[in-house]
């Protein structure tokens, strides 16, 4: 019986402890200084994120609360049943460490300023794509199209709406 509550109760106890941090995050923000050359304030963006992140935080608190009072029906949303997973949903160690050493490089890029912004997420976004896509030819053009809007778009936004300055 514990054994079917175990990722409720995983859910539950991660979404409250994402709401906490989101709540301290918040409360951290509202000290920063305001600054003549940033129009929004220097908190903005941390704001910003966090409420997002505790939205997101409730809608999973929600859902794994909901679930607890689906469980006597044994219909349970995201609770594993003693079935295998199909082939899809195979474990990939080797693909998270190439996803981590990929992200870990973009950062370095970034930071060292190798490349600019948008070139460097353009690349970042295909080749993390293509990577967890399998290298299949039609997830791979979607995620060469996603990866094109998302460094053109995050860029024209970042410059243009949030006035910050990107390498």
């Amino acid at each position: 019986m514990l054994k079917e509550y175990s990722n409720i109760i995983k859910d539950i106890i991660l979404s409250l402890s994402i709401l906490f941090v989101c709540a301290l995050a918040y409360i951290g923000c509202m000290s920063l200084s305001e600054s003549p050359y940033e129009p929004l304030g220097a908190g903005f963006i941390p704001k910003t994120i966090s409420i997002v992140l505790a939205l997101l935080s409730l809608i999973l608190l929600g859902k794994s609360v909901r679930n607890v009072f689906k469980n006597h029906q044994g219909n349970v949303e995201g609770v594993s049943q003693s079935e295998p997973l199909p082939a899809v949903f195979k474990r990939r160690p080797g693909l998270a460490v190439l996803g981590v050493i990929l992200t870990i490089l973009y950062i370095n890029v970034l930071y060292f300023r190798i490349m600019g912004f948008r070139i460097s997420t353009v690349l970042f976004g295909v080749f993390l794509g293509t990577l967890l896509s399998r290298f299949n030819y039609k997830n791979s053009l979607i995620s060469i199209i996603i990866a094109v809007v998302m460094g053109l778009g995050l860029h024209y936004i970042f410059t243009n709406v949030f006035i910050i300055d990107l390498p």
